[in-house]
């Protein structure tokens, strides 16, 4: 009787409660129309990949500003802990020459090894530019190393170590 009387006092109180219009997601500002070529998948090569480093990485920008990398060598090769997906935004530069220019700037996390226990926190900053009549996305990213407890955003904060490599990609297509 107890468990009735609680729920219609419950029921009674959200029945006075004011009507919620629906939900809605957060608002994005609207993409300059010249910047849309670069929203996709591209399939990358590194220009000159290390030892046992596979050279590829699938890299993904989204219509609503997200950045998403995946490396070919995640699972880890000489030198360097295995790694996450780097996650995080970019933003459109604008167009020059007739190309689209981009920067994004990802987080990944490193994981612990017998040889090299400390997880790392990494910060994954690449700029690019593509030629939207050959489709080939070209430029650099550096990755740069921190302590897990760092703040990698922070420009001031010492890393532990960097890596850089330019590459080239072309946009995956269902075509």
């Amino acid at each position: 009787m107890r468990h009735l009387t609680a729920c219609a006092l419950v029921l009674g109180a959200l029945a006075t409660l004011p009507a919620a219009g629906p939900l809605q997601a957060q608002s994005v500002a609207p993409m300059d129309p010249a910047c849309a070529p670069l929203v996709g998948t591209y399939l990358s090569r590194k220009a000159n990949p290390g030892d046992g480093d596979p050279g590829a990485t699938l890299m993904s920008l989204t219509a609503g500003g997200q950045a998403f990398m995946d490396d070919a060598a995640q699972g880890g090769i000489a030198g360097y802990q295995p790694f996450t997906t780097a996650r995080g935004a970019w933003v459109c530069e604008g167009v020059s020459d007739g190309q689209i220019a981009m920067r994004a700037v990802m987080v990944d996390f490193t994981h612990g090894t017998a040889q090299e226990p400390a997880q790392k926190i990494v910060r994954v900053a690449t700029s690019a530019r593509l030629d939207p009549t050959t489709g080939v996305l070209e430029g650099t990213t550096e990755v740069f190393f921190y302590p897990i407890q760092a703040d990698p955003l922070a420009h001031s904060t010492p890393f532990e170590g960097q890596a850089q490599y330019t590459f080239q990609g072309t946009k995956i297509t269902a075509e």
